[in-house]
C-alpha cells in the first residue's frame, strides 16, 4: 500500500503521537505540582510549602495566617516557592517549626505540617 491514501495515515499518527506526547507532558507537570503544593496550579504561595526536606502548611482562603512585616524580624530570604514567592526562615542550620512565605505584598506564616 503505497501513495498519498497511505502518507495521510502516517501523517495522522505522527499527529496523534504528537498530541499525546503534550498531554502526557501537561498531566506530568499537574501532578508533580499538585505533589509539592496540594494545589493544582503554581501559586506563589502555595496551600503546601517544601522547605529543607520538610512539609509547612500556609492554609488557605479560609484558614491562612496572614501576618505584618514584624513576623520576618530576625528571618532571611531562604528560597522560593515552586510559584515564585520568597520563603524567609532562621539563618543557620537550625530546622523552623515555621517559616514566613511573601508574595505581591503578602505574608503568610506556614507551621510545620505534621511533627518535628
Amino acid at each position: 500500500m503505497s501513495g498519498p491514501r497511505c502518507r495521510r495515515r502516517w501523517a495522522g499518527l505522527a499527529i496523534g503521537a504528537i498530541c499525546c506526547a503534550v498531554l502526557v507532558g501537561v498531566a506530568t507537570f499537574f501532578v508533580q505540582v499538585h505533589a509539592a503544593t496540594a494545589d493544582w496550579w503554581p501559586r506563589a504561595i502555595p496551600t503546601r510549602v517544601q522547605y529543607d526536606h520538610r512539609n509547612f502548611t500556609c492554609g488557605d482562603i479560609p484558614r491562612r495566617d496572614d501576618v505584618g512585616p514584624v513576623a520576618l524580624t530576625g528571618l532571611q530570604p531562604r528560597g522560593r516557592t515552586i510559584g515564585g514567592g520568597v520563603i524567609y526562615a532562621p539563618p543557620g542550620f537550625d530546622l523552623p517549626d515555621g517559616i514566613v512565605v511573601s508574595a505581591d505584598g503578602e505574608l503568610r506564616a506556614c507551621s510545620l505540617s505534621g511533627g518535628t
